[in-house]
């Protein structure tokens, strides 16, 4: 069951990274281009446009899109599962539509708080085309989520980051529109991509809105509104309050040097959240050993998600300093410190299931609201003295303080057998590392990279070789990953069953 769950998780985690990494290589290829065509206060003003949204996004349409897995996973027929996926994809696109309206009415003054002056008006003006089509787009997406139609979800998805990237190019390179020119290409992305997904919606859902279904939806999803604006002032509160203390080009520095760091979550917690969210984490938790399962099922995920990060955080330096334009080149220090802050965040998917499978959200408020306050009082202190290092400092600290928070929340709640002893040591033995880095910089930038490969090689060699897995375990995954290259050399490619029952 557990070798099941696992497989399961890893295939659609797989499918859904396919259009994260696609994203991440995008931004990997064209770092170049940005990073020379933008200045380092338009990188920064574009970053806070963006959370901006996302908190618009998340106070118009939180009520759907946090409660539609649940309510689509307890509908016992088909018609009460279709009326669910019309409502909340109908819902979305209203409420993205007057999203858009309240930030375009708002936008001089949004501007001028946001980013210190209404000069970047224009860039709230083009965000609110840019939230308008989002929310839609999230709402008609959502289906493929709950339904586990990973495929469709990764095309859709590589089409809106094609447009988005064409446009992005043509308007900054070409007609040297400046920062704007990022939001026009996303909205072209988006725009085409809804309407790809609008038609088919149509004729299967319809655009239709029950009021019982709605109700429901708004019952389970009104308590994580709160909570998701907490969410994200926890995510966003580094660069959206450095900009007051500092200025624009210090969040742009900020923001530069968690360029890989949010990629790499992107591509691995994001696509597994994905989901878990979506459909995982409800069915694991019928099965009747599930707290034992999900137990093992974390060490197994966190595994992987810590050393990525920590391999990452090892070659950061150089990856920036070959990629990047100089003028980002004091960002460097700031990839380690996020790694390990991203490592420590990717436990709360496992730690605050129970607030979604037993229906009990609420507790989510207090879990995002005490490191959150940390992080502000933390701020006030140390970012007008160390600017956008002290941010990094307590990015990582805000995430470890979030994993005890979500941990003491759910004490009660949650049965689920964590293996502490192995969780922490994954830590211990990824900060340890990560510390080490600082070491490996060089002025020779190929003496260097020689130094991260050996510490890279090091730090595999531990989890290799010591004592965090068993041998059983170990030659467990030798053996599975030797017949999926032999059924991969020996069999055709099977496409994707859609069904939603498989």
């Amino acid at each position: 069951m557990l070798r099941d769950n696992l497989l399961q998780a890893v295939k659609h985690t797989s499918i859904y990274s396919i259009s994260w990494i696609a994203n991440g290589i995008a931004g990997v290829c064209l770092l170049p281009v940005y990073s020379r065509y933008l200045s380092r206060a338009e990188y920064g003003a574009l970053d806070l446009v963006g959370q901006n949204n996302v908190i618009f996004k998340i106070v118009f349409a939180a009520c759907f899109t946090y409660s539609l897995g649940r309510l689509y996973h307890d509908a016992s027929n088909e018609e009460e599962k279709n009326k669910i996926i019309s409502s909340g994809a109908t819902s979305a696109i209203a409420a993205g539509i007057l999203a858009g309206a309240c930030l375009l009415l708002l936008n001089s003054q949004i501007s001028q708080l946001l980013l210190g002056d209404v000069k970047y008006s224009s860039l709230i003006i083009a965000g609110a085309f840019v939230l308008t089509m989002d929310i839609a787009f999230t709402g008609l997406t959502y289906e493929f989520l709950v339904t586990k139609k990973s495929a469709r979800y990764v095309a859709v998805n590589l089409a809106r980051l094609v447009t988005a990237i064409t446009g992005n190019l043509v308007c900054l390179v070409w007609f040297e529109l400046g920062a704007i020119s990022m939001l026009i290409g996303n909205s072209l992305g988006i725009l085409l991509a809804n309407t790809c997904m609008a038609v088919p919606h149509f004729r299967k859902y319809g655009f239709l809105i029950d009021v019982p279904t709605l109700k429901r939806m708004i019952a389970f999803g009104a308590p994580m509104i709160v909570a998701g604006i907490l969410a994200t002032l926890l995510h966003s509160s580094d660069r959206l309050m450095l900009r007051p203390f500092q200025d624009l080009e210090q969040v742009g520095l900020f923001m530069m040097g968690l360029q890989f760091p949010n990629m790499l979550n992107a591509i691995l917690v994001s696509s597994f959240g994905a989901i878990w969210s979506g459909s995982l984490m409800f069915t694991m938790a019928k099965q009747p050993d599930a707290d034992i399962q999900i137990g093992r099922f974390a060490t197994y995920l966190l595994a992987l998600f810590i050393a990525a990060q920590t391999i990452l955080g090892i070659f950061s330096a150089s990856l920036l300093e070959i990629l990047a334009a100089p003028k980002f080149a004091a960002s460097i220090p700031v990839a380690p410190i996020a790694c390990l802050g991203f490592s420590f965040h990717a436990f709360y998917l496992f730690l605050v299931s129970k607030a979604f499978t037993h229906n009990n959200p609420k507790r989510m408020i207090i879990c995002y609201a005490a490191p959150l306050l940390a992080k502000i009082a933390l701020t006030i202190f140390l970012v007008p003295i160390y600017g956008f290092m002290g941010s990094a400092c307590i990015l990582t600290s805000g995430y470890l303080l979030f994993t005890v928070t979500c941990y003491l929340a759910f004490k009660k709640m949650n049965t689920t057998i964590f293996e502490w002893p192995r969780i922490i040591s994954l830590f211990v033995l990824s900060a340890s590392f990560l510390l080490a880095s600082y070491s490996t910089n060089q002025s020779d930038l190929v003496v260097q990279i020689l130094l991260q490969f050996l510490l890279a090689g090091l730090y595999i060699l531990c989890l290799a070789l010591g004592p965090i897995f068993s041998k059983s375990e170990k030659l467990a995954l030798l053996h599975e990953l030797i017949n999926r290259f032999q059924q991969f050399r020996n069999q055709p490619a099977i496409k994707e069953n859609t069904d939603a029952g498989n």
